[in-house]
C-alpha cells in the first residue's frame, strides 16, 4: 500500500500540481464516482478499500492499452496473402462484384481478378495461376478440384423498347428476330442454343460477344435482342433502357465456384464462400 501511495504522490509531483489543486481534483473524482477514494487522517491521504479496487482496475486498463500500442506495429507489418480469381469473360460484373466485394475489404488479402475462356481458366487453375475460378458450369468432382454452386438466376430475353410488339407470342416471336449470343462455349450459351433448337426457334444471329456488358450496350442501341441473367440487367429494366420480352422457364443461369481441393489459400477460400452466403448477400 505504501508503494502505491508513493506512486500517487510521485505522479502528483511530476504533474507539478499544487496540493490545493490535487485536493480539488480528488474531490471532484469522488463526487463523480459516488464514493471516497481516500481516507483523510490528519492531512494524510490513505487509499480506501474501494480506492484500492479502483486503482487495480485502472492499472489493468493501462496495461491493456500498453499491450495494444505494442501490437499495432506488428499488425501493420503483417504480410498480405495474394488471392487470384479467374472469371469467364461473359460473366456479368454484378456476379463478380457480389462474390469479390469482401475480398476488397479484407486488409490481409491482396486480390487479383482476371477474365478468360473456360479452357484458359481451368488451365490457369492447373498451373496454380488461379486460386479460384468463377464459371457458369461446374467441373467434375475429383480429388483435385471441388465445385460449389454459388447461386441461380432466371434467363430472360431482353431488347430495347422498339421490340415491344414481340412480347406477345413469346418465345415463338423470336423466330427470325435479330439476335446476339455469347462467343464462349460456356454452359449458358449451350443451354440457350439447345432451347432454341428444341423449340424450333431460329433467330437471326447478328454476332457474338464474350462480354456481357458489351452485349447489354448493343441491345440498348435497338440492334437486336439477347438472352441474359435477370440480375445482370435488372437496373436497365428498372430505368426503361431495356424491356423483357419473356423468360425461359426451362433453363437457368448458374454461377459456380471451382477451386483446388488442396490449396495454401484454403482459409481464404473458406472465408470468402462463407461471406458470400451471408444473408445480406
Amino acid at each position: 500500500m505504501a508503494a502505491k501511495e508513493g506512486s500517487i504522490k510521485a505522479a502528483s509531483e511530476k504533474l507539478h500540481l499544487s496540493q490545493p489543486t490535487v485536493s480539488v481534483q480528488i474531490k471532484a473524482l469522488e463526487e463523480e464516482i459516488g464514493f471516497d477514494v481516500f481516507i483523510r487522517e490528519h492531512k494524510k491521504l490513505t487509499l480506501s478499500q474501494k480506492g484500492l479496487v479502483l486503482l487495480s482496475h485502472a492499472e489493468s486498463l493501462f496495461r491493456l492499452a500498453d499491450d495494444l500500442v505494442a501490437e499495432l506495429p506488428k499488425m501493420g507489418n503483417q504480410k498480405k496473402e495474394n488471392f487470384r480469381v479467374g472469371t469467364l469473360h461473359s460473366l456479368s460484373s454484378v456476379f463478380i462484384n457480389d462474390f469479390s466485394i469482401d475480398l476488397w475489404k479484407d486488409s490481409l488479402v491482396s486480390a487479383t481478378i482476371s477474365q478468360g475462356s473456360k479452357e484458359a481458366l481451368m488451365k490457369g487453375l492447373d498451373c496454380s495461376e488461379f486460386d479460384f475460378v468463377l464459371s457458369d458450369e461446374s467441373c467434375e468432382q475429383t480429388e483435385r478440384y471441388n465445385s460449389i454452386n454459388l447461386g441461380r438466376d432466371r434467363l430472360v430475353a431482353v431488347a430495347s423498347s422498339g421490340f415491344e410488339g414481340y412480347i406477345q407470342h413469346f418465345p415463338n416471336s423470336l423466330n427470325a428476330l435479330p439476335y446476339i449470343s455469347y462467343l464462349n462455349h460456356g454452359r449458358t450459351q449451350s443451354e440457350i442454343s439447345y432451347y432454341f433448337k428444341r423449340n424450333s426457334i431460329f433467330p437471326d444471329l447478328v454476332g457474338r460477344v464474350d462480354d456481357m456488358a458489351l452485349m447489354r450496350r448493343i441491345i440498348v442501341k435497338g440492334i437486336c435482342f439477347g438472352v441474359m441473367p435477370y440480375r445482370a440487367i435488372k437496373d436497365s429494366l428498372d430505368n426503361g433502357e431495356l424491356i423483357q420480352l419473356g423468360e425461359f422457364k426451362d433453363i437457368q443461369f448458374n454461377l459456380w465456384g471451382i477451386f483446388p481441393a488442396i490449396s495454401s489459400n484454403r482459409k481464404i477460400i473458406k472465408k470468402i464462400i462463407s461471406d458470400y452466403f451471408r444473408p445480406e448477400h
